[in-house]
Parts: structure tokens; sequence; C-alpha cells
């Protein structure tokens, strides 16, 4: 990550496979983190614990988590991005399929990072001016007539007014 707000960010929590439930989450609660990766021995990504995995999954169907493993509660088929996919396709996939957070993983399925939609906010908020600026050029420009058109309509009422007591 280049921006300087990432530099120090804490490095995702995983923990081994073999841990239960109760002592992954309780890792995760000192650390004060949201989620958890499972990991194997070569930090290959197994499964990724979220809050909502928890509540559903084990709280809400009164499992015990000190006997209970990772995968036994998590979702299948874990969404994971990859170093070099785009960021706002991500975004979109969190948005349409409605999760909050997103491992990343480089191309040997290493966990490299958490992404998450606030973390998008804060990374491209610095950008936020320059491309609404190129939008809105792009916009006007490739619009020009409609533009014209609406500052004439707009005008036209102004003039007619400023002319009427010009006469009178």
């Amino acid at each position: 990550m280049d921006r300087p707000a990432y530099r120090d960010k804490m490095e995702p929590l995983s923990a081994p496979v073999d841990k239960t439930v109760f002592e992954a989450v309780s890792e995760k609660s000192e650390r004060d983190c949201v989620s958890a990766i499972i990991v194997d021995d070569a930090q290959k990504v197994i499964v990724f614990l979220a809050k909502r995995d928890l509540l559903n999954k084990l709280v809400g169907k009164g499992l015990d988590s000190n006997t209970m493993r990772p995968g036994d509660i998590r979702t299948p088929d874990t969404r994971l991005a990859r170093e070099t996919d785009d960021l706002v396709d991500r975004l979109r996939l969190m948005s349409n399929e409605r999760f909050h957070r997103l491992p990343v993983v480089d191309a040997e399925d290493r966990i490299k990072a958490v992404f998450t939609q606030g973390g998008f906010v804060s990374y491209t908020w610095p950008d936020l001016p320059y491309q609404m600026t190129s939008i809105g050029s792009a916009t006007v420009f490739t619009n020009w007539l409609i533009v014209l058109i609406g500052a004439g309509g707009a005008l036209h009422p102004l003039l007619m007014v400023l002319v009427i007591n010009q006469v009178t």
C-alpha cells in the first residue's frame, strides 16, 4: 500500500487451522479485530471468519465455541481478492453481495491484507477531487449542446426582464 495511512496498519489476524472458534475469537478480541483469517502452514487462506458467521452459525444455533472449529461455521466459498484486482470491481462485489470485509491474497494465496469498504473510502479520498473534476468536465464536454441550451433557457428570462425594465 503506497498511502501513508496504510504503512502502519496492523497485519491481518491469522490463526492456524487447528484452533477452536473460542481460541480464534479470543485472540481476535485481544487485538480488537473484527474478523479472523484461518490459514494453513503455508499461510494460505482456508477460512475467513466474520462476525456474521459467529452470530448466525454459532451463537444463533447455540453451538459450543470450545468444540467447534472455524471451518465448521464458515461461509462456503470464501471470497478472496488478488493484489492485482481492480478496486472498484471488488467494492462492487462487496456491495452487491452485502459483506464488508474481503481478504486480499498474493499470487500464492497467502494473506496480505483485509480490504474494507471504509478502507476503500479512505484510500481513494485523496484522489476524489481530481476524479470529480474529470467526471464533471467529461460530462460537460460530451453534452456541450445540452449545456448551451440549458444556459440559454436560463438566461432568456433574465434578459427579457432587463430589456422590459429598460424600455419602460
